[in-house]
């Protein structure tokens, strides 16, 4: 045993004494016991105890506790990581139609109950506080011998009722090197279909193991032959090529390499990751560089690990060459590798203009960056102080135009009037005016004798005359012809509104729809159907997901407007 091995098992006895202090039952159990009879190294110890959950969340402090799961608690202890497992009502209860291995000796009811779980007799080794290990379904011996058999004769039954069991013989085998028990082997070929049923969460844990098993090799070819890979279809066309041409990969080159195949990064599967972020990060410079000729900004925005797997990714495609060499020479050349190694800090910048927000100083960070990695600028604080203050001048100068044509646009002065044709040609009309004005002034200065009659004519033209320029003034008034313009204006500005109205709404309406079919997607409820049957289901989800989703703040104007998107 090694002094881990030993440290570990250690630990895991005194947390069960300090289980069995509350009159409850616990043992150490499953696979870790089997790796220490293998003597390899332990993954994770995992302890049986019959507390329930809440019972058992009690027992331990805040800080002590790791993880929460449905039917077991991950815990601090000592300073080693433990999983408690409770008993649950769901258990391995086929004894009508199956014949189960009659166990050595007599054992506890609840932690029989519990081993019978797992299925495969070199997961069903037990050890209390006695340090003494208990072979309740003779795994023991099935270890020595190097065989993954079943407790029970019948795995045709357990295959139907819990496919993922399938994997998970195939996962044994690639991470111990045992042979498959033929019994298991068969079952496995009459019963793949089941596995269709299976949350892909769950298949890509079991494939993770698969593929990082020292035997990965055995794994893959028992996939194959089985024909369980043609019931992952996400992962079929990368089982085959390790199949026709074994490399060793890691899981997480593997998996990214299916997405990239699939042309889109898979949340479901990026769950059964502890550092989903950077496989996504994996994924989208695959995506986005096929040929993986990164350019200096992609270079310094990712770290080195991430650049290389894509490539990697992309030469498991055909995509690509292998880059590894020239990529490294690229990185390492870089002037600088991370903002912290800019000769500028934030708390500079903020010094040479304190108004400046958090994003406008990210993206004078960004863009200093980019000038220092394209060498335009040198990376000295008196090169980059002098580039950062001139770019300050240029933002300054474009605000104050923004804001200049802003009032232009809006301002509606009597200049602007005056300059308007039709304006001009009332102006015009003044002058004729005057001038018969002025004519009208000559002819009175001289001396003219009227009559009574003339007088009463005069007087009649002088009305109709008075008439025709009221007439003249209400159509040529220049007032009247600013409101008019302003009118036009206003329903010019109208007509605007309603466009950018329609145009935003439209955006909305669009967004909606990528929002549904995101969560369609995401529910994972599709796979595996097809025809009318995937058609109907499809329909059912995107009318359910849009009555939820239009209750959104975001969204209810496209309620209000009475779209009907959902109900299509």
């Amino acid at each position: 045993m090694s002094n881990y091995n030993e440290h570990y098992i250690f630990q895991a006895k005194e947390l069960l004494k300090f289980i069995t202090t509350t009159s409850h039952e616990a043992y150490i159990v499953g696979e870790c016991l089997r790796d220490l009879v293998l003597d390899r190294e332990i993954k994770e110890v995992e302890i049986y105890s019959c507390l329930s959950k809440e019972s058992l969340i009690s027992l331990f402090s805040k800080e002590d506790i790791v993880e929460v799961l449905d039917n077991a608690v991950r815990v601090q202890y000592l300073g080693m990581t433990f999983l408690i497992s409770l008993a649950t009502e769901y258990f391995f209860d086929y004894k009508n139609k199956v014949k189960i291995k009659t166990p050595r000796r007599h054992y506890s009811t609840s932690l029989m109950d519990f081993l019978e779980n797992k299925i495969y007799s070199v997961n069903t080794l037990a050890m209390g506080s006695n340090n003494i290990i208990h072979d309740c379904f003779t795994g023991r011996q099935d270890i020595y011998r190097k065989k993954i058999k079943m407790i029970c004769d019948n795995p045709n039954l357990i295959f139907k009722d819990r496919p993922l069991k399938m994997l998970e013989a195939i996962r044994l085998v690639s991470e111990l090197g045992f042979k498959l028990d033929d019994s298991i082997y068969k079952a496995i070929k009459r019963s793949n279909k089941a596995l269709l049923k299976v949350n892909i969460t769950d298949i890509t844990r079991e494939m993770n193991g698969i593929i990082a098993g020292k035997f990965a090799k055995r794994g893959i070819k028992l996939l194959i032959k089985s024909k369980l890979y043609k019931r992952m279809p996400l992962f079929k066309t990368e089982i085959k090529r390790l199949y026709n041409n074994y490399r060793r990969e890691d899981e997480e080159t593997f998996m990214a390499t299916s997405m990239v195949k699939n042309k889109e990064y898979n949340e479901r599967i990026a769950m059964a990751f502890n550092d989903s972020k950077r496989l996504e990060k994996v994924v989208q410079l695959a995506l986005t560089w096929p040929k993986s000729n990164y350019d200096v900004t992609t270079l310094f925005e990712n770290s080195l690990e991430c650049l290389l797997k894509a490539n990697v990714v992309n030469h498991n495609l055909g995509k690509a060459k292998n880059k590894q060499s020239q990529i490294n020479k690229l990185y390492n050349h870089l002037i600088i590798k991370k903002y912290d190694e800019l000769a500028i800090t934030k708390k500079e910048i903020i010094s040479l203009d304190n108004s400046l927000s958090e994003d406008t100083i990210d993206e004078i960070l960004r863009d200093v960056c980019n000038k220092v990695l394209h060498g335009k600028i040198k990376n000295n604080y008196e090169s980059i102080k002098e580039y950062i203050l001139k770019d300050l001048e240029k933002r300054e100068a474009i605000k104050k135009q923004e804001s200049l044509r802003d009032n232009d646009s809006y301002s509606f002065s009597y200049e602007s009037i005056i300059q308007n044709p039709t304006f001009s040609r009332q102006e015009d009309n003044q002058n004729n005016d005057s001038t018969i004005e002025n004519k009208v002034n000559e002819e009175n200065n001289q001396e003219t004798l009227f009559t009574d009659n003339d007088f009463e004519v005069a007087e009649q033209l002088a009305q109709e005359n008075v008439d025709n320029e009221n007439l003249e003034i209400n159509i040529n008034d220049p007032y009247q012809v600013a409101i008019n313009d302003f009118e036009a204006l206003k329903r010019q500005q109208e007509e605007l509104d309603r466009r950018v109205s329609e145009l935003e709404t439209q955006s909305l309406k669009k967004e909606l729809d990528e929002e549904i079919e995101r969560k369609i997607k995401q529910s994972g409820l599709l796979e595996g159907l097809v025809g009318s049957h995937r058609e109907s289901t499809y329909n059912t989800l995107k009318k359910v997901y849009y009555d939820v989703l239009v209750q959104n703040e975001r969204y209810q104007r496209l309620d209000n407007k009475g779209d009907n998107n959902g109900n299509d």
